[in-house]
């Protein structure tokens, strides 16, 4: 048993840089998760091109410390840990930065390395993130049974069976919001929604 651990053990030490880095990324960005090998081999991955960046960030310090001296480069297992750490949460924002906003695959599209359109995320995720911030934005979910419900959303469904959270809900065709009877919030689950309509914003008077 003792030796399975401290076999074990340097694996996972090794493997924690790229674990680091893909639990921020899928924090942040809309990729699904994919299945515990493929993320095992994506954390390998990860902690490959950690060590990469942190050899370069060393070269890179050990070269500007010739005119520039802010501090000595430590070699010592917490500093390493510190570094390592650091080094793998801002890849992890890094590569989040870029997924989200397709710039990779603009960068090859641009240089005619690759062809494919913007399809890297979902189109529903596409229309989550262009509406989500907006506390003005009033949508219209048309639900199965025929029924159309109005407010402004305040939580989309993050996939098939999540839910929206809608504001001051009302149901289409009754202008009396369900505010009045003492509801503030109603949730609805995706399952139950047909399509959503955006409504357009009134139009301000100066």
């Amino acid at each position: 048993m003792e030796d399975a651990t401290s076999q074990l053990l340097p694996i996972l030490q090794a493997l924690l840089p790229g674990f680091v880095t893909m639990i921020i990324f899928h924090w942040l960005s809309t990729v699904p998760k994919p299945g515990q090998f493929e993320q095992v081999i994506q954390a390998l991955i990860c902690a490959a091109a950690v060590k990469a960046c942190l050899f370069g960030a060393k070269v890179s310090a050990l070269w500007a410390g010739q005119w520039l001296v802010l501090g000595s480069w430590v070699e010592d297992e917490w500093h390493d840990a510190a570094r390592m750490t650091l080094c793998a949460a801002m890849l992890g924002f890094a590569i989040a930065y870029f997924a989200n906003n397709n710039t990779l695959n603009d960068i090859a599209n641009l240089l005619g390395v690759g062809k494919r359109g913007k399809v890297s995320i979902p189109e529903w995720d596409v229309f989550v993130l262009s509406f989500r911030n907006d506390p003005e934005l009033r949508i219209v979910l048309n639900l199965l049974d025929g029924r159309r419900l109005r407010g402004y959303p305040r939580l989309w469904p993050a996939n098939p069976t999540g839910h929206f959270l809608i504001e001051l809900p009302s149901w289409a065709g009754d202008e009396k919001t369900l505010s009045g009877a003492g509801v503030e919030f109603i949730m609805i689950a995706n399952v139950d929604v047909l399509w959503v309509e955006i409504l357009e914003k009134p139009e301000v008077t100066r």
